[in-house]
């Protein structure tokens, strides 16, 4: 199940920079200082534009590990959101050109990020409160062989220092193990959503090494930017931003700094940073190897049956919708036979101008049907009439998404079954940029952010599950659809529009 998302990682590794840094808004391409790659000199230097790739982690999560119980998980979740926040830097305009995420640590405000967050020591970061106030943060510390800085919030009057007063922070905890369960969270999204980007996985080394490297062209070896070894690897889905993020374990104590896709700094790996906070090292105990939450609650998996394949009923009602000129997407059968449920970019180009043809519907990619008219478009959705593949529609009770609670995605004509965890209920209506790529040539470019172009989201809940096929189903481990993929930002942070919200907007349907 694990080997859809080494598939797209792979995939993204290969042919395009992932960026694991601060990110510089309105650019195509990610930002991350060059501190990485002049680390074992000490030097300094000013962000600049980059872009990065980095090998993916091999995933091992649901393969026969005991899920954390959902209460806990969700309590993980909850808390990485509030010991997060938003670190901007502001350029020479006083504008904002990029940022990451830092983690507090200290009751007086003390946070630890990645030092390729904060690569300069000046006045012009700053941290965003989840009320969107933002207080000066002055770098106390940077050890760039292990990519960490230390930082403290610096409020201006009264009303600040209540606030920075008032902030949650973390405990250090002992060094991770090889299988244990953790929580990655981070600040990816733009500002106006304050919700953190969270994530669960299961960790895969604690002697990671990391060399993140620089897309040099097509046709050319990548620069390699620095060397980092023994970083603690996880199959959390990161998005560009998350760098300096925590990774918490399940008793919500803090293992590493979030710097790269499913890489993390122990925070016990620089003491000069924990002096300079004025933290005492984690204790030195380590974890089984397994989590103590799945330990307490492995009867959960006995009682549910675990499933690895939804049942029949669901995979009768999804089709493949094969747009005119772009890569098939997923859909739902529903209402009556020839109604499709499908993404809007099935029928509609990226700047709104509808495709030259309608699609076609398929089970399995053969024996497709037309399409003969667009019913609806509705937000992120849109509904089709189609020429009935068969009688089958979607007749199963719909059920509604929580947090923490384990998801499988599926879609037609697919074998993969993407697993993972209900993320966060809600986001900020607003864009979701997709994966950025650069394949080397202009116009495969192009192609590609044709084919998948930004999203506009309304009411969707996130989900880390290691495969994304938009117009795929989302359902529960009874194979109960909860929602419809709509967008994602990197493998493992997706959104979808829960299903009975988007069957509501089309009372055709009925």
């Amino acid at each position: 199940m694990g080997a859809s998302r080494v598939a797209l990682r792979s995939l993204i590794a290969t042919v395009s920079a992932v960026a694991i840094a601060c990110v510089a808004p309105g650019s195509d391409r990610s930002a991350t200082s060059s501190s990485a790659s002049t680390a074992s000199a000490g030097v300094t230097a000013v962000p600049t534009p980059t872009e990065v790739v980095v090998a993916p982690p091999v995933s091992r999560k649901l393969q026969g590990a005991v899920v954390p119980d959902q209460r806990v998980l969700a309590t993980r979740f909850a808390q990485v959101e509030k010991i997060t926040l938003r670190v901007e830097h502001l350029g020479e305009d006083g504008v904002v050109d990029m940022h990451g995420t830092g983690t507090l640590v200290t009751q007086a405000g003390g946070i630890i990020t990645a030092a390729h967050v904060v690569s300069e020591v000046s006045d012009r970061y700053r941290a965003v409160l989840d009320n969107g106030t933002t207080v000066k943060l002055e770098v106390v510390a940077r050890d760039e062989a292990h990519d960490l800085a230390a930082a403290k919030l610096r409020p201006a009057d009264d009303a600040q220092r209540g606030a920075v007063a008032a902030l949650p922070w973390v405990e250090l905890g002992p060094a991770a193990a090889p299988g244990d369960w953790v929580v990655c969270g981070g600040h990816a999204s733009d500002p106006a959503d304050h919700a953190a980007t969270r994530s669960a996985g299961v960790v895969q080394s604690t002697s990671y090494v990391f060399e993140p490297k620089e897309f040099a062209g097509r046709g050319r070896a990548p620069k390699t930017l620095g060397h980092f070894d023994s970083m603690l690897q996880a199959d959390c889905g990161i998005a560009r931003g998350m760098s300096g993020g925590a990774m918490i374990d399940d008793s919500g104590e803090l293992v590493g700094i979030i710097v790269g896709t499913g890489i993390a700094s122990p925070v016990a790996a620089s003491p000069a940073i924990l002096r300079s906070l004025a933290l005492a090292p984690p204790r030195a105990t380590q974890h089984s190897g397994v989590s103590r939450a799945a330990k307490t609650e492995s009867k959960r998996h006995d009682a549910l049956a675990l499933t690895n394949e939804p049942g029949d009923d669901i995979r009768k009602a999804l089709v493949v919708v094969a747009p005119s000129g772009r890569s098939a997407v997923g859909g739902i059968s529903v209402g009556r036979p020839g109604l499709v449920l499908t993404v809007k970019n099935a029928v509609a180009k990226a700047d709104g101008e509808m495709r030259a043809a309608l699609p076609r519907v398929s089970r399995n990619g053969l024996d497709d049907k037309p399409c003969s008219e667009i019913v609806a478009i509705r937000g992120e959705l849109a509904l089709l009439r189609c020429e009935p593949l068969d009688d089958a529609v979607l007749t199963l009770s719909i059920a509604e998404a929580s947090l923490a609670a384990e998801i499988r995605t599926i879609s037609a004509g697919n074998d993969w079954i993407g697993s993972g965890f209900v993320t966060g209920l809600s986001r900020t209506p607003g864009e979701v940029r997709p994966p950025r790529v650069n394949l080397g040539c202009g116009m495969v470019n192009a192609h590609h952010y044709e084919e998948h172009p930004p999203v506009e989201v309304g009411e969707v809940f996130a989900h880390d599950a290691d495969r994304f096929t938009a117009g795929e189903a989302v359902v529960d481990l009874r194979g109960a659809p909860i929602g419809i993929d709509v967008a994602n930002v990197e493998a493992g942070v997706s959104f979808a529009v829960p299903l009975r919200n988007a069957m509501a907007r089309f009372p055709e349907i009925r």
